[in-house]
């Protein structure tokens, strides 16, 4: 680098942001797990708005339908809840985005898949949701950082994972915290038949198994030395 050149790092793990990890009960077929997102007996206004990620558009589309069911009869079937994926026409597309990036927009419960979880910088939105385990870090830090994008606002990113990310067995990995690839698959050699838990990298199996602080489980997983890296 040119020595009249100034190196600026900035740290993604920005403070306002809280990261939490919940098992599912039931699986992801059990969308009684989204229950929590529905405050009973209070205007939609009232409803944080959340945007929620699914691994599958077809789970995406029917939590939409199940959240939308738990609203309060006059309140279904308004766009309170929406859901959001490639499949759809991009008219719907740019309608949503629109209405769930708008301080006056009808949608408070976004439910998604990987196609929002960059570029899309809404304000407002105080609750990121991955439902089932992300395969890997970087695309968590990825969809985390859909949280607040306003600096005065805190808000909380939830892991919702599979009772079987937490029993994973990991302890016997030799040389794993030394590994070039942390992400690499817990499989080892990934098929095409490959599961979801085959796939999935030993980085997310420690983050949601862990027992110790997830700001700075982030932090050392993206060599991230700032000094707001820890903070909060």
């Amino acid at each position: 680098m040119s020595s009249n050149c100034l190196e600026i790092n900035l740290s993604t793990n920005r403070p306002n942001i809280t990261y939490a990890t919940v098992p599912l009960v039931g699986g992801l077929r059990n969308f009684r797990n989204f229950d929590l997102l529905i405050p009973q007996l209070h205007p939609p206004m009232s409803i944080p708005k959340t945007l929620v990620f699914h691994d599958c558009k077809q789970d995406a589309a029917d939590a939409t339908a199940y959240v939308n069911a738990k609203l309060p009869n006059d309140l279904q079937n308004r766009g309170i809840v929406k859901h959001y994926h490639s499949d759809m026409s991009l008219e719907y597309l740019q309608q949503t985005f629109e209405d769930f990036s708008s301080p006056d927009g009808t949608c408070r419960i976004l439910h998604a898949t990987a196609g929002a979880s960059t570029g899309l910088d809404i304000r407002g939105v105080l609750i990121v949701i991955q439902y089932g385990i992300c395969k890997n870090r970087t695309e968590a830090a990825q969809r985390a950082g859909r949280a607040v994008r306003d600096q005065g606002l805190r808000g909380l990113y939830l892991e919702m994972v599979e009772p079987w990310a937490l029993n994973s067995e990991l302890t016997s990995v030799e040389g794993d915290e030394q590994s070039s690839d942390p992400d690499r698959p817990y499989a080892g050699t990934v098929k095409k038949t490959s599961s979801k838990q085959d796939r999935t990298g030993y980085a997310s199996l420690r983050f949601v198994q862990s027992e110790t602080c997830l700001r700075e489980f982030f932090a050392k997983y993206l060599n991230d030395r700032s000094p707001e890296g820890c903070s909060y």
